[in-house]
């Protein structure tokens, strides 16, 4: 038997890789902060997060909103989301009260391809 660590999937939802254009701004915690909307990229989505290129706005457990511009939808999906991790250039998001309608698109998203 071979040595070494035992990978142990944590994630409830199956991510995709998917390359789609997305802007991001972070959430101030005092609202005489403002925070300018930066571009990235997905590398991977879920229904219940993703997996974003570009330049880290926040820290672990801070919020942004997110529009996530797919290639086949008309008007990109708005969702806000816990900055999870973060590594130089990338970072992980988990989406949080994410609504009905929202959730929809994003499988739609996640379908289509």
């Amino acid at each position: 038997m071979a040595k070494g660590k035992l990978f142990v999937e944590k994630r409830r939802h199956r991510r995709y890789e998917k390359d789609y254009n997305v802007t991001y701004k972070l959430l101030p915690k005092d609202i005489s902060v403002t925070h300018s909307t930066k571009k990235g990229r997905t590398v991977d989505l879920s229904i219940g997060g993703a997996r974003i290129e570009g330049e880290v706005v926040g820290k672990a457990g801070d919020i942004i909103r997110i529009e996530i511009s797919a290639k086949k939808e008309q008007n990109p999906v708005t969702v806000m989301a816990e900055i999870r991790w973060v590594k130089q250039g990338a970072f992980g998001l988990a989406f949080v009260a994410l609504k009905e309608d929202e959730a929809a698109t994003i499988t739609e998203i996640l379908e289509g391809d």
